[in-house]
């Protein structure tokens, strides 16, 4: 198959992505699996797929692959660190999503994700780091309006302690 197509299935997996149809999406990126069973976006999308659908056991095996594949690859990182914590494993969840930040300092997502699952685990002062570190990078206007709101929630939090 040539990569005209699976650039097609891909722009299909995204769309399918954008409307929530997960099961869809799960299809199509199995599919460009089966064409090319190295492909990151694909097994990205799965990882993310897996995360909401709460099988996470079956995302970390995603995030897994994309990592091995490509070990410097940051959201394959961030992805094995949010499956771990939903699989009770914290520490070493927060752990891969700090390395994700580190592999790439201006990707935000994982700034978000880390400041939201230390405000989760009462972590307040660390999770505020976080927010900070995050909203100083930041340039799209949507995640600076959820580091804002979360900051906000854990100011709250930290003030009624």
């Amino acid at each position: 198959m040539k990569k005209e197509d699976i650039n097609t299935l891909i722009n299909q997996a995204y769309y399918f992505l954008s409307l929530n149809l997960l099961d869809e999406a799960e299809e199509v990126c199995l599919k460009i699996l089966e064409l090319d069973d190295k492909n990151l976006t694909a097994l990205d999308h799965l990882g993310f797929i897996k995360y909401f659908k709460n099988e996470f056991q079956e995302g970390l095996t995603f995030c897994n692959k994309s990592i091995e594949i490509s070990p410097e690859h940051a959201y394959g990182h961030k992805g094995k660190g949010l499956h771990l914590v939903k699989l009770g494993r914290l520490e070493e969840g927060i752990d891969f999503l700090k390395k994700a930040i580190k592999l790439d300092p201006d990707f935000i997502d994982p700034y978000y994700d880390l400041s939201l699952t230390l405000y989760e685990h009462n972590r307040l002062r660390e999770a505020r780091k976080y927010i900070i570190k995050g909203a100083k990078k930041c340039k799209d206007k949507h995640m600076r309006n959820l580091l804002g709101k979360l900051f906000d929630r854990v100011e709250e939090k930290i003030k009624n302690q």
